[in-house]
């Protein structure tokens, strides 16, 4: 069995390795993460390790947040990426929209279509009903 005491191992050598606790206090620490993360945020090995201390510390890394502009734009793209995919997905969901009511009115149902806001049940029957194949 092997035994490792993070905090003696050298800040510059080990600095994952060290990172990985629950008990990070300094900005300056924070920093230095962040900065060592954004020369290798593409690899996978490294977001695993940097998903781990940020779950780890949270409120730590909640508070340097308003201070590490590294962090900000080392997420930056993952947030981006988030942000361009609720955008697809609100507009898929209202085109959706769209053809139900479309096709609802051509099928002389029009009275029923204020119903669709009012109730989530009578919605998801509508959208069973007219595009039953997705």
């Amino acid at each position: 069995m092997q035994l490792l005491i993070t905090n003696r191992l050298s800040e510059n050598e080990n600095l994952w390795l060290r990172s990985l606790r629950t008990d990070i206090k300094s900005k300056e620490e924070i920093d230095r993460i962040c900065n060592a993360y954004e020369k290798h945020r593409h690899a996978k090995k490294y977001k695993a390790a940097m998903d781990a201390i940020m779950r780890g510390n949270w409120e730590k890394m909640k508070e340097a947040k308003e201070m590490c502009d590294a962090l900000r734009e080392l997420f930056a793209e993952e947030i981006e990426e988030v942000e361009r995919r609720k955008e697809k997905e609100k507009e898929e969901e209202k085109q959706r929209l769209l053809s139900l009511i479309s096709a609802m009115s051509a099928d002389g149902k029009t009275e029923q279509i204020p119903m669709l806001s009012q109730d989530k049940d009578f919605l998801q029957a509508m959208l069973e009903k007219y595009e039953p194949y997705k």
